[in-house]
């Protein structure tokens, strides 16, 4: 997903020649909106976070430069929130006036698209009959959220989520034929929203579960197709989800 994204926009950037400053930022959330923390310390997370950097720099450069890869942490379990936070940051604000603000680009998988549209994180929508043009609260939380940032999605074609055809489907039904608009959404956000394939056809499903549980399994070929090879040994090393 990282270096699919940073091939991605330095092509458009050469396209339209601009000039293209890319950072690729690592965040972990400490706190999750739907699941319990794994059987791993958050400062083993960081540290599989800091080997992971590590190996992007050397399979992706940015012209003759390595690629910035940042690593924080965020209390918001929140997207919306999460992207606020980065915008309000010091750090990723212009450092001369006049010059182009940074725009975000979010990585996520199909699975977490769902959640981010789902209307129940963002509190009861207000019945019909309301005070007209009045925003729901989706649209409270959203609209902001896709003024500053773009949403990247990866397709995960398993048996779970579906073929890579029913994805693409969902997502037309939900953007193009009034489906977020039937749940408190806008129909504007298609826009932000790019749907990209993932694995091909043969290759690996690559997921976290299958990852602990090839760890658990200490079926070390498994998990070199599931991480990279840095974040693989640390795992083996501290012998990280054995239990």
């Amino acid at each position: 997903m990282a270096t699919s994204a940073v091939d991605s926009e330095m092509s458009k950037a050469e396209e339209a020649r601009t000039s293209s400053h890319l950072r690729l930022l690592l965040l972990l959330a400490i706190n999750n909106a739907d699941k319990t923390p794994k059987p791993a310390a958050f400062e083993q997370r960081l540290a599989m976070m800091w080997a992971f950097a590590n190996d992007l720099r050397q399979i992706r450069s940015v012209g003759r430069d390595e690629l910035a890869i940042d690593i924080a942490l965020s209390t918001k379990p929140y997207f919306h929130e999460k992207s606020a936070a980065i915008d309000s940051a010091s750090f990723y604000k212009a450092e001369e006036e006049g010059q182009k603000k940074m725009e975000q680009v979010i990585l996520a998988g199909y699975d977490t698209l769902i959640r981010i549209l789902n209307p129940k994180y963002y509190g009861t929508v207000a019945a019909p009959g309301g005070q007209v043009g009045a925003e729901t609260p989706m649209q409270q939380a959203l609209n902001p959220f896709f003024s500053r940032a773009r949403l990247r999605v990866t397709m995960r074609t398993d048996d779970e989520w579906g073929s890579g055809a029913e994805q693409t489907a969902y997502l037309e039904d939900l953007l193009h034929d009034g489906g977020l608009s039937r749940v408190g959404g806008s129909k504007e956000w298609g826009d932000r929203i790019e749907l990209v394939m993932g694995r091909k056809e043969g290759e690996d499903i690559v997921s976290s579960t299958y990852a602990r549980d090839a760890a658990k399994k200490q079926d070390w070929e498994r998990l070199d197709k599931q991480v990279t090879s840095n974040v693989r040994n640390w795992i083996e090393q501290e012998k990280l989800y054995a239990e």
